[in-house]
């Protein structure tokens, strides 16, 4: 089942070195509940730019939580595959490389996550 891109919660942009402007797109939406859910959600990570183009994969969690930190983790594994294989990945951040630490990310989306959920 092909589900929804949601609203856009967090995004990175990479290049491929010696072409800065071959954007590499990462996008990724607010966790939800699947139609026919049983308690779990699911985060949809939006791609572009990878060669296979425009893709979103719903990356699935017991709860919110859980599927954004696994999001983050298939992400994370996505971008060091690519990176090991060119090289030549690139981002804005100063290691440049696109390899992502889950610290980096993973903390300011929590803390974003929690200051717009009700309590």
């Amino acid at each position: 089942m092909q589900l929804p891109m949601t609203e856009v919660i967090a995004v990175r942009r990479f290049w491929w070195e010696g072409e800065p402007d071959r954007e590499l797109l990462v996008m990724i939406g607010k966790p939800s509940q699947p139609p026919d859910h049983n308690g779990e959600f699911y985060c949809p990570i939006q791609t572009s730019g990878f060669g296979n183009d425009e893709r979103t994969d719903a990356i699935f969690g017991c709860d919110a939580f859980q599927a954004v930190v696994v999001a983050m983790r298939y992400i994370e594994h996505r971008l060091s595959d690519i990176d090991a294989k060119s090289g030549r990945c690139r981002n804005s951040h100063p290691i440049h490389s696109c390899n992502i630490a889950l610290s980096q990310v993973i903390l300011p989306l929590v803390a974003r996550f929690t200051a717009q959920s009700p309590r």
